[in-house]
């Protein structure tokens, strides 16, 4: 087989780390698929990941998601078959064990041409799916289903607040609490309320004009259900400040800061419940999110896309958050 070109960061830094090597593909073994990558997508992981993140081995392959044709496969890799169109889990084995890993974080990732892993983390894909889609969806949507879904239990009736209505986490936590029938109020800066899909959300709010805790305090007066949050220091205390008595606050990941205060008073005799949450499962994504976004129900928002050889300018753009849902790379 011929051999693969990848992304590597040698080790942490600004946007000039990216190095391209060539890489042999080497045994197939029983239960591996080779595939040809077409689309990998990033993610906030991936600028921490560049920047040094306590745990990461490097050198390492960035990206977590990714989409492709399988072009070769071990003889128990009987599931699937040369030519076919499959998607790659962003997490490989139990997400709730201490082994559980992130494609880009705990291994190489997808910004590969050629990338060889075990049979059971592809998933086949309908043509119903386009490449684009299919490779943005995997790691926000399934964050925020077990978010919403597994952690808080939503349902119909809940009022659930959302940090960042244009990222790719909080576009897809928005959605799926509406699916489950909350109403959903969320949060967009400026231009970005425009380009966002109304249609999931009771109420926008620009945090830079509005005094997010009297909308809100207007909207609900006793507070929300649930508040999904994803950025950390900067909106802390806001999102403690509007959840209302034996509400929830789910956490996947402090983007404005890590270390936040609590008021413990405030917390437990208001028996409010603070729950962090990580990834999710390999069957919700194939079972309960893929066919949801393949039929047209989650709606996936996409910014833009790069060339894979404009990695360093694709960092950049996330980084500057100016990007509505998530940045492609396409590799070639």
């Amino acid at each position: 087989m011929e051999k693969g070109q990848r992304v590597i960061i040698r080790k942490p830094g600004s946007f000039d780390v990216f190095d391209f090597e060539d890489f042999d593909i080497g045994e197939i073994r029983d239960d591996d698929v080779v595939v040809k990558m077409n689309y990998a997508a990033m993610n906030h992981l991936d600028l921490w990941v560049r920047r040094g993140l306590p745990g990461v081995t490097y050198p390492i392959v960035p990206c977590s998601e990714g989409v492709g044709v399988v072009v070769a496969r071990g003889k128990n890799a009987t599931f699937l078959k040369e030519g076919q169109r499959v998607l790659l889990s962003p997490g490989i084995g139990d997400y709730l064990s201490e082994s559980y890993g992130i494609h880009g974080e705990t291994c190489n990732g997808t910004l590969s041409t050629y990338l060889k892993q075990k049979s059971n983390l592809w998933i086949p894909l309908d043509d119903c799916i386009d490449d684009k889609v299919a490779a943005a969806f995997p790691l926000s949507f399934l964050t925020s289903w077990n978010m919403v879904v597994r952690r808080c239990n939503v349902k119909k009736g809940d009022i659930v607040f959302v940090w960042g209505a244009g990222s790719g986490v909080g576009h897809a936590a928005g959605q799926i609490a509406k699916l489950h029938g909350a109403k959903v109020v969320g949060t967009a800066r400026g231009s970005k309320i425009s380009k966002i899909d109304s249609g999931s959300w009771d109420l926008l709010l620009d945090p830079a004009k509005d005094d997010i805790v009297s909308a809100v305090r207007d909207f609900s007066p006793k507070g929300v259900d649930v508040v999904v949050e994803h950025t950390g220091a900067k909106t802390w205390k806001r999102s403690l400040s509007i959840l209302k008595r034996n509400g929830n606050l789910v956490t996947c990941g402090g983007t404005t800061g890590p270390i936040v205060k609590i008021n413990l008073p405030h917390l437990f005799i208001k028996n409010q419940t603070i729950m962090g949450s990580t990834m999710g499962s390999f069957k919700d994504l194939k079972n309960e999110i893929l066919p949801r976004v393949a039929n047209g129900d989650l709606k996936v928002l996409i910014d833009r896309g790069f060339n894979w050889k404009d990695i360093a300018q694709a960092h950049q753009h996330l980084e500057e958050s100016s990007a509505i849902g998530k940045v492609l790379l396409k590799i070639e």
